[in-house]
């Protein structure tokens, strides 16, 4: 990130949010070519984060997130950017309950962390797109008041679902 914001709370966020690295401006051009070199080295020998892959499937649905593919019996289901991050989100955190809050916050950004309407909308979209039926969510389910979870259609250790977290 090169930026002319230097106070301390600028620099977290930007680190916070996904930066690897953050310089300042006014920068040294030399300083600047071996930070990017740095980091060129770093993701050319492997050193960068490994990769989490998590794939969903119990024969209705399913969810590739690195592929970033969604299938629903088998036919592929077009996503918009914002509605592939939301369900991304919810599949990472199943089968926990993401408040409204994080899950404005992560899909979004921070500033619209109470518009509340707009996740509402998505997930509206969602779940035509992915429910059975849309009036009654099996996949994407609302806890009043404190958010929404998916709901696994099978036990993660059940014979007919495959999920794994693996290292790519």
């Amino acid at each position: 990130m090169l930026t002319a914001q230097s106070d301390p709370e600028d620099i977290v966020k930007g680190l916070e949010a996904g930066a690897d690295d953050y310089i300042i401006k006014p920068f040294n051009r030399d300083v600047l070519l071996a930070r990017v070199r740095a980091n060129l080295r770093r993701a050319k020998s492997g050193a960068a984060q490994p990769r989490n892959t998590l794939v969903y499937s119990d024969g209705y649905l399913t969810i590739n997130l690195e592929e970033r593919r969604v299938l629903r019996e088998g036919h592929p289901v077009k996503l918009s950017p914002t509605e592939f991050n939301l369900l991304a989100k919810l599949v990472q955190s199943a089968p926990r309950v993401v408040s409204y809050q994080d899950l404005l916050e992560s899909v979004w950004g921070h500033e619209y962390r109470d518009d509340i309407d707009y996740l509402r909308v998505y997930i509206w979209h969602l779940r035509k797109k992915l429910e059975r039926d849309s009036r009654t969510p099996e996949y994407l389910q609302n806890e009043l008041g404190v958010g929404y979870r998916f709901e696994n259609m099978f036990d993660w250790q059940s014979a007919g679902f495959v999920a794994q977290l693996k290292p790519v």
